[in-house]
């Protein structure tokens, strides 16, 4: 039997006890997540244009493949065909992720709001984040956190207050409009 969960914790203790190996994954390498797109638009027969079109669709996936292939890949693709190409360009990858609202280091317009948040106040708990951008304290911290915290985008302290970290500010303060998602033409 194979178990897969992100929540282990919620395991019963006597189904956990019966598993013989553990294992614990992190977030994939961006050259590795190249490399599943990759496979995934030559297995697809999706044409693009460039190494760097799928190098892009990979570095905006939260080191995620569900969201590179799911999200990402599949986005690009639509907007090419809605083009009427049959190659996924730059172009369309740019326009893709202006529609996903996905900036250049994968982060989402909530992903934002909530660094946004950070910055304006300073530190921030739970309860004040979940009321300032109306989502439930859990999708807050299992949805959305664990990300940027895993990248150094926000601190937690002792009394798990959340702090902006130096990587957060200069992200959101660089990019209030960020220039990727400006579509032209």
């Amino acid at each position: 039997m194979i178990l897969a969960t992100t929540h282990e914790y919620m395991l019963q203790h006597a189904l956990r006890n019966r598993m013989r190996i553990y294992c614990r994954f992190d977030y994939y390498a961006i050259e590795d997540l190249v490399e599943i797109v990759r496979q995934r638009a030559d297995a697809l027969h999706w044409q693009y244009e460039s190494d760097e079109v799928i190098r892009i669709i990979a570095q905006r996936a939260k080191r995620t493949p569900r969201l590179a292939l799911n999200t990402n890949l599949q986005t690009c693709w639509y907007v090419a065909k809605s083009h009427d190409r049959n190659v996924i360009t730059l172009e369309d990858v740019y326009e893709a992720f202006c529609h996903l609202q996905i900036d250049e280091l994968g982060l989402d317009k909530v992903d934002r709001a909530y660094l946004e948040v950070l910055l304006e106040g300073g530190r921030s708990s739970l309860g004040v984040l979940s009321s300032k951008l109306s989502l439930p304290a859990l999708t807050i911290q299992r949805v959305i956190e664990p990300y940027l915290l895993k990248e150094g985008f926000i601190i937690k302290d002792k009394s798990a207050v959340r702090i902006i970290s130096p990587k957060g500010r200069k992200h959101i303060e660089g990019t209030s409009v960020p220039e990727t998602m400006e579509v032209t033409g």
